[in-house]
């Protein structure tokens, strides 16, 4: 039986160095560090010079599909396969939309100070039964907490024609409810200035709300993948565990099962999402992916300190128990990686300005277990520099051959 688990800690790559150390290199990770000590190590890229710097890139090329084929434009469109009975047409755009806080013409916060669901849901009903007879063409959708989303039917444009902020970037600038899109062309100003003017009335609607705007960005259209099965070339069960929208859309569409499990932010149970691997692979699942958004979620919001006690507690909630029930599954074909997908780059204190470059570049660190091991101790951004994949960093295009998840007639097709 093969067992085969990768675990993403969204955003837990840091620029940031205090006392020499980033979050990852302060935090007390002794099971991260026993995957490196026991495994091979090194550096990844998953971002791309010329696409958006964010998570949906990284994860559709840690899964084999290539984004420079398959990224649809932004995020959107893999968030709205999550909401029931809501389909995108050929012609239709959808963006995520922040519910946020504006204060005397500055964004004060892109998450409205982390608006609970119940609130955050309430404020968008009473968006569309204020705005549907003006702007039919216009649809809001929650999907958790501050996140909604935003269809545009009949757009006619390509995603790249309009031109957005991105919100957790954006905290400290000036911002106008009535100018947060533009058109890059002249064929997509109609349609900048009739979304603005959307945008404008939303902002009247929640005025006296504790999120009193909404902010549009990541623009996509339909997204469409292979199966997952072909592009891994791989023929076991496989699931992805996690709590953010866009996994679910990704899963829908690639053929791939989903199981939701904690939630997005610092306070995500954790634990609940090591009993949801375990018994994925208890229950025959050869292929198991586990995301986990909270690093990146305390790096938005600006607390370097929550990071490192966010990655504590996922060592011990749920890369102890997981690495331990490998461990023991003895005369198994087993085999672990972890890995962050991207760089969330912390300000140094809280508050302590708007960063630049939030999510950057850099290829990030990652442990494989279960197969060769190198001379590395520790899990984090500058020890990984020394691992076997160091020096010239592999491409996350590759990252299904360092689990060696291919089945044999995948492998002959690799190497051939």
């Amino acid at each position: 039986m093969r067992r085969r688990v990768l675990i993403i800690l969204d955003g837990a790559a840091d620029r940031l160095r205090i006392d020499g150390r980033s979050p990852l290199g302060s935090a007390r990770t002794p099971y991260l560090d026993a995957i490196a000590r026991d495994g091979c190590t090194g550096l990844m890229t998953t971002l791309y010079d010329d696409l958006p710097r964010e998570s949906l890139v990284a994860f559709l090329g840690m899964l084999g599909w290539d984004p420079h084929t398959y990224y649809p434009g932004g995020r959107a469109s893999s968030e709205l396969r999550a909401v029931p009975h809501v389909t995108l047409g050929d012609g239709d755009l959808v963006f995520r939309a922040n519910l946020v806080r504006v204060e005397a013409g500055q964004l004060a916060s892109f998450s409205a100070d982390s608006i609970d669901t119940e609130t955050a849901r309430s404020l968008v009903a009473d968006v569309n039964v204020a705005l549907r007879a003006e702007f039919s063409e216009l649809e809001m959708y929650h999907v958790g907490d501050y996140r909604t989303l935003l269809v545009a039917r009949g757009a006619g444009l390509l995603p790249n024609q309009v031109a957005c902020r991105e919100p957790h970037e954006s905290e400290g600038l000036p911002v106008q409810p009535d100018a947060l899109i533009e058109a890059v062309d002249a064929t997509a100003a109609p349609f900048a200035r009739r979304l603005n003017a959307y945008l404008l009335r939303a902002a009247s609607v929640l005025r006296d709300a504790r999120a009193n705007a909404v902010m549009p960005w990541g623009q996509s259209k339909s997204l469409r993948l292979p199966a997952f099965s072909r592009v891994a070339a791989f023929d076991g069960r496989a699931v992805v565990i996690g709590a953010m929208p866009f996994l679910s859309g990704v899963c829908a569409a690639g053929g791939i099962d989903y199981r939701m499990a904690g939630n997005g932010r610092p306070d995500s149970d954790f634990a609940e999402k090591a009993r949801g691997v375990i018994d994925a692979l208890d229950a025959g699942y050869e292929f198991v992916c586990c995301h986990v958004n909270a690093p990146d979620e305390a790096s938005h919001l600006h607390d370097p300190a929550l990071k490192v006690r966010c990655l504590e507690r996922i060592d011990a909630e749920l890369i102890k128990p997981v690495f331990q029930y490998l461990q023991a599954s003895s005369g198994t074909d087993r085999r672990l990686m972890v890995t962050p997908d991207h760089y969330s780059n912390s300000a140094p204190t809280a508050r302590a300005g708007t960063r630049r470059e939030v999510h950057s570049l850099e290829p990030v660190p990652f442990a494989v277990w279960g197969g060769p091991r190198d001379q590395v101790a520790t899990f984090d951004e500058d020890a990984a520099r020394g691992g076997r994949y160091g020096t010239v960093p592999t491409s996350h295009l590759d990252l299904l051959d360092l689990l060696d998840i291919r089945d044999l007639a995948g492998r002959a097709v690799k190497s051939g």
